[in-house]
């Protein structure tokens, strides 16, 4: 790994490029150990985002999976990704991808042959080297949805501080004997501070298999004792278990409900996860889809409804730990306890920060407040070093007192918890002048059964909202079985007036029931069978929507809603 200037000091760093396998952490740790900085690559970014990273960091070395061999080696030869000499495969690769790599100046090595040289030189006096806490480990790129992508540097200390706060967290009690599953993607900030706890606690990492549709199945073979997720999959965990209920007879489905209703109170009576009569009756079942070892499980990167929290702890018949923070704080900032019986929540902050709030008064939110509120503002030893080659947005997220500003907006409970109520970030105006946060508004939307994915926009020079709606095909179509409307033709069922009316009116339901203003309704949708991903630009690699892009996709539908 050569040294570039940049920055101000000397820097030496290794590419990781590929889905989640022992042979990115071997990659990892070996820079690591070296002093060196671990350039993060999503496996799904595409070729743009790629070559910017490279460029950026005048990448010479990437550890990649043996797919991406041919696209590093086309980005070279279109006159792109220059800095590139060395890449080395996690797969075997045949002889004419080494001669084209050639051709265009790359070496390609197989990541065996460089381990078989690493053991050559074991000897050797390493301590030179040696990273020190405030060493930047990785580059951690954000989600860039209005922009190229951002590198926050986190340092040793950073991770380790964040890790080791998690040990003081009520009811985890990670141990050797304990076994995660990684799958969610090793260049995100969660799956790095996750792994950075099972290495200081001693844990077992397993990897899955590389596919998400397979994931139960690598959970069943692995048997993990805790299971990290995000909301997203949570959510589909959940509603498949209600699909499946369904499907059961009236007795069935009666003696279910019996089961929840009464494990619920227990939970709510005491923080009981676990039920002598239930569990072994109805629940434990369902705790085998995860392997049936699982005595905990964290979600984070996103909210996620209390109420299906709740359902999922009596189900698993464990607690679930929701986690707040943000890459450039390390992942974890704040998290609930195994003691504390009530959701909507994310618990208090963790031992390594401290938090304030940031009064926002075009937006009403004061920390003066009876229930203090106002914008996140985190400070303490997780809190990361800025942003690469980027001074201006680094000065916009840390104040000159080094106080990172979330952007989310929080209301502080009497118990110190925090509850996430609003974004101070990504608000806009309608032409009433009233500010409009869409997130806090798709986080509600998205439990309608008819939508899979959703985006709320609104004009400034009009006075209320739309949104563009994935449809959630599977329930779509059976709601349209059950009310005459045809269903053969998917893209003609998702332009239904009936369907539309129908999506309009539960979407107000749930506006009513989350005591929405009549400005945060959507009065009109476009429904699509068209699902939001990270190859037609409108996901980022962290699945958020890249509002910028999704507006010019939809400009077309959005006028004529508002014709």
């Amino acid at each position: 790994m050569p040294e570039i200037d940049s920055e101000g000091q000397k820097w030496r760093f290794m590419g990781c490029y590929s889905k989640n396998r022992a042979e990115w952490v071997l990659a990892d740790l070996a820079s690591a150990s070296l002093g060196g900085t671990t350039i993060a690559f999503y496996d799904t970014l595409g070729p743009q985002a790629v070559e910017f990273v490279i460029s950026q960091t005048e990448l010479t070395t990437i550890t990649c999976g043996g797919q991406y061999l041919s696209k590093l080696i086309l980005l070279k030869s279109q006159g792109k990704a220059k800095s590139i000499q060395h890449l080395v495969s996690m797969d075997v690769f045949d002889k004419s991808t080494q001669m084209d790599a050639a051709d265009v100046g790359i070496k390609v090595y197989h990541i065996n042959e460089v381990v078989e040289e690493g053991r050559k030189h074991m000897k050797l006096d390493l301590e030179a080297t040696k990273p020190k806490a405030d060493d930047i480990y990785m580059f951690c790129y954000t989600s860039g949805t209005t922009g190229d992508p951002k590198a926050a540097m986190l340092s040793h200390g950073n991770l380790i501080a964040a890790a080791s706060a998690t040990f003081y967290v009520g009811g985890i009690t990670f141990c050797q004997e304990d076994v995660i599953i990684s799958y969610l993607p090793l260049a995100h900030s969660f799956e790095k501070c996750l792994f950075t706890v099972a290495c200081v606690r001693g844990m077992s990492i397993g990897y899955f298999s590389g596919d998400p549709l397979q994931l139960l199945d690598d959970l069943k073979a692995l048997r993990p004792t805790y299971f990290p997720s995000v909301p997203r999959l949570f959510n589909r965990i959940h509603d498949k278990i209600q699909a499946g209920l369904k499907e059961k007879t009236a007795v069935q489905q009666m003696l279910f409900n019996r089961a929840v209703s009464g494990k619920l109170r227990h939970l709510a009576s005491g923080a009981h996860y676990t039920h002598s009569l239930w569990d072994p009756l109805v629940f434990n079942k369902i705790r085998a889809l995860l392997g049936g070892r699982v005595k905990g499980m964290v979600t984070g990167s996103a909210p996620i409804s209390a109420d299906v929290l709740n359902f999922l702890k009596i189900c698993f018949c464990a607690p679930i730990h929701e986690g707040y923070g943000q890459t450039e704080s390390s992942a974890a900032s704040t998290i609930t306890s195994a003691f504390d019986p009530q959701a909507g929540h994310v618990g208090g902050p963790l031992s390594c920060i401290r938090i304030r709030l940031r009064d926002i008064p075009e937006m009403q939110y004061l920390s003066t407040d009876e229930h203090p509120r106002g914008e996140v503002m985190f400070q303490g030893n997780s809190i990361f070093k800025g942003y690469f080659k980027n001074e201006s947005k680094t000065r916009e997220a840390l104040s000159e007192d080094g106080w990172l500003a979330s952007g989310d907006v929080a209301m502080v409970n009497p118990n110190g918890s925090i509850k996430i109520i609003d974004r101070a970030k990504n608000i806009f105006k309608l032409s009433q002048g009233e500010y409009i946060a869409p997130e806090k508004l798709e986080n509600v939307y998205i439990t309608s059964p008819f939508v899979g994915q959703i985006w709320v926009y609104g004009d400034s020079l009009q006075s209320w909202l739309v949104a563009i709606i994935v449809a959630d095909v599977p329930e779509c179509k059976k709601w349209a079985a059950a009310n005459g409307v045809p269903s053969d033709d998917v893209p003609a069922m998702a332009k239904s007036a009936e369907l539309n009316k129908a999506v309009i009116n539960n979407l107000l339901e749930l506006a009513k029931a989350n005591k929405f203003s009549g400005l945060e309704k959507i009065k009109k949708c476009y429904i699509t069978e068209e699902p939001f991903t990270i190859e037609n630009d409108i996901l980022t690699p962290t699945m958020k929507v890249k509002r910028n892009v999704a507006k010019k996709v939809f400009q077309e539908q959005i006028d004529k809603m508002y014709a």
